[in-house]
Order: C-alpha cells, then structure tokens, then sequence
C-alpha cells in the first residue's frame, strides 16, 4: 500500500468523518418522528435537535476512539473527543434547561411521542 499521500488521506478520513456526522444527526432528527399520525402533526422543536446532538456526540467519540486506523491524528483525535463531549454536555443542559423553547414549543414537542 502507498502512504505516499498519508496527509490527503488523512484529511480525507476527518471530512467523511465530519460528513457521516452530519447526515446521521439529520437521520436520528427525523427518526425521532415515527411515531407522528401524519405530516400535519410534524412540528421543529429544539428539544429533538438537543437530543439528536445527545445522539451524535457520543458516536463521534466511539467512531475515533475505536477506528484509530482511520484516524491518525492524534491532536485532532483529542480535539474531537473533548469537542464532543462539551457538545453532549452543552445539549444535555439545554434540554434540561429548556434553553430557547416556551411553554407551546415545549408542549408541542410532547405531544408526537404521548
């Protein structure tokens, strides 16, 4: 195997890291809305979007810390780790606090899942 281009690569693995991220966080958002009757119950709350970001910190941190081989970096490793972990930490407090959300938007977000 040529490692000729180890930096490209390297770059590379982070982006689709980054990518992978990106569009499982939009998955998990949407998921959490199976249990909606129909497209006039689906209603954007924050509180789905502080726990789909609960749901993608952790994976971020289990994706570097058990694929090492693909990513090599060890700085940007430690940056993803602590990064995530403030994000998780950061989101769980939001939902907690309901930071950013009134009484309607609070209720409105109860009401798919009850």
């Amino acid at each position: 195997m040529d490692h000729s281009d180890r930096g490209t690569g390297c770059i590379s693995a982070y982006l689709m890291l980054a990518l992978n991220l990106l569009i499982s966080g939009i998955v998990m958002y949407l998921v959490m809305f199976t249990m909606i009757d129909g497209p006039a119950e689906f209603y954007n709350n924050l509180n789905m979007a502080y726990m789909a970001v609960m749901m993608v910190a952790p994976m971020a941190i289990l994706m570097v810390s058990m694929m090492g081989a693909m990513y090599q970096s060890r700085a940007v490793n430690i940056a993803i780790i602590i990064g995530s972990a403030g994000l998780f930490a950061a989101a769980f407090v939001c939902m907690r606090q309901q930071t950013a959300i009134d009484d309607v938007q609070f209720l409105r977000s109860m009401i798919p899942h009850h």
